[in-house]
């Protein structure tokens, strides 16, 4: 009787060890998982963000030109204006020097 007693704990010692190990083994791979899912979901992160900032980027050289092309329409209307306020005034002071010589 107290062999079968101490077989029956030995018995129940050596399941014990081996749910221990699947234990064990088990949270190893539920680490292991969880770690690739999180490098997964951080590659995700990245790449989104990187996206976002390619279309940033992309939309401000869009704005940027378009500044500048409008800049540069302003400028030429400008100069534009200059240029005909500078014939009037070359006509304005030819006619001057022509009626002071008359």
């Amino acid at each position: 009787m107290l062999d079968d007693t101490m077989k029956a704990v030995k018995e129940a010692e050596v399941k014990a060890d081996q749910i221990i190990r699947d234990a064990h083994a088990q949270a190893d791979q539920i680490v292991l998982k969880a770690t690739e899912e999180a490098r997964k979901q951080k590659e995700e992160i990245v790449r989104k963000a990187k996206g976002a900032a390619q279309e940033d980027l992309e939309q401000a050289q869009t704005r940027g030109a378009t500044q500048m092309e409008e800049a540069l329409r302003e400028v030429k209307e400008d100069i534009q204006t200059l240029t005909e306020q500078a014939k009037g005034k070359e006509n304005q002071a030819i006619e001057q020097i022509i009626s002071g010589l008359v």
